[in-house]
């Protein structure tokens, strides 16, 4: 990811009003745990079988199940360092077809770097557990680090698929890839909401419930297997599905139990998300506020900033800052 890509979505925002209504519909997947979780440990997954396809090592199938993986300290990324690539069909004017575009990518990382407690970096030589962020049908991660106990190699992680067109899907899946779980299936979720089964496709209802491989996006989960790190459930987490995840009819499947309220936000970090990851990667309760920049020579970012009109945008007028005028002082 360059600079460039970050200055495009410091001058974009995070908020992405003006886009198309966001479609979080690829995060609902049959085949994969919560419709967004990856668990190696079942095979059976076509998704899963070409993401370790390279991998041929038996151990891929025994213990080690990525459930517990909150409560579970090895999955957390070493000294507060998580190394990522992204596919280089991502480019400034989007994906294939979708809308997707290196902005939008780095306008997720932003957010979660921000907090100047683990950060997302590229990928050097040295590491050979990464974040992969690829094109794929579908939008999904696994939980937290898979590491390297498994014959020492590396093991790409797609994690952001076609449908995941907004910073805040990307962040949402970003931090599964950090260690963090749904907030609807807390130990504690039916003091705070209702399950409307009657409204739940059919053969997910025990997503709700037990888990059980394709039929389990709404298991309930008990304190021995999440964390809750010392935080109250949080309707506004950018964790929390939407009220209708999973319906077959467009009703809601989930109704909070405290009125006024809505789940299913995907525009920023809540507070108890940035506890939480301040708290599992053992870093400060206080957010820091962030460094400013330092003064740097005022240059164009781009080798077009002499053509017509482009001054005339204020997003190509932060890349052209020299031709443009704007340089700061």
């Amino acid at each position: 990811m360059s600079a460039k890509d970050f200055m495009h979505a410091k001058a974009h925002g995070i908020d992405t009003s003006n886009a198309p209504p966001k479609d979080d519909s690829e995060m609902y997947n049959a085949g994969l745990y919560e419709g967004d979780i990856v668990d190696p440990n079942f095979a059976s997954s076509k998704v899963i079988g070409e993401m370790f396809a390279h991998r041929n090592d038996s151990a891929l199938l025994r213990g080690s199940s990525l459930m517990n993986a909150i409560r579970d300290r090895a999955k957390k990324w070493p000294n507060h360092r998580v190394p990522y690539v992204i596919s280089s069909t991502y480019t400034e004017r989007g994906v294939l077809l979708t809308c997707i575009r290196r902005e939008q990518i780095a306008g997720a990382v932003a957010m979660i770097n921000q907090l100047n407690c683990v950060k997302f970096v590229d990928k050097t030589e040295d590491d050979k557990d990464y974040v992969h962020i690829k094109p794929h049908i579908g939008c999904f991660s696994p939980i937290g680090r898979i590491g390297k106990e498994l014959n020492h190699s590396f093991i790409p992680y797609r994690v952001v698929g076609y449908g995941c067109v907004h910073s805040g899907l990307i962040v949402h899946e970003l931090l599964h890839a950090l260690g963090f779980f749904h907030e609807q299936n807390r130990a504690d979720r039916d003091d705070y909401i209702t399950i409307h089964f009657e409204n739940v496709q059919a053969g997910t209802e025990r997503r709700f419930a037990h888990y059980c491989l394709l039929r389990e996006n709404f298991e309930k989960r008990s304190v021995t297997e999440i964390d809750h790190l010392g935080t109250s459930y949080d309707y506004g987490s950018i964790m929390h599905y939407p009220a209708t995840a999973f319906s077959k009819n467009r009703e809601p499947t989930m109704v909070p139990k405290t009125t006024g309220v809505e789940i299913g936000q995907y525009e920023k970090l809540s507070e108890a998300d940035i506890q939480r990851v301040l708290r599992f990667y053992d870093c400060t309760d206080t957010v820091p506020e962030p460094t400013p920049p330092q003064p740097t020579e005022c240059l164009d970012e781009a080798n077009n900033c002499n053509e017509a009109g482009m001054c005339d945008r204020e997003d190509n007028r932060s890349i052209c800052k020299k031709t443009c005028g704007v340089c700061p002082g």
